[in-house]
């Protein structure tokens, strides 16, 4: 079976509420790197728990993201 691996890679979070969180969660297992935005940022303890990265505008978040993946 052919699949792609995910381990490293990094995915961006539009909206970090329930659902985001628990997408992050999940990435996290898999050994991804989390990076959102959201209107404000997360509590830090859960930032801290998904070793996420916040990102005050989407404007600022997607070219970084893009350009190293």
């Amino acid at each position: 079976m052919l699949g792609h691996r995910i381990n490293g890679k990094r995915l961006g979070i539009i909206g970090m509420g329930s659902i985001g969180q628990a997408i992050a969660r999940r990435a996290k297992a898999f050994g991804m790197s989390i990076h959102y935005h959201n209107r404000k940022a997360v509590h830090p303890s859960t930032e801290a728990e998904l070793e996420a990265t916040y990102w005050e505008n989407v404007e600022q978040m997607l070219p970084v993201w893009i350009l190293f993946r």
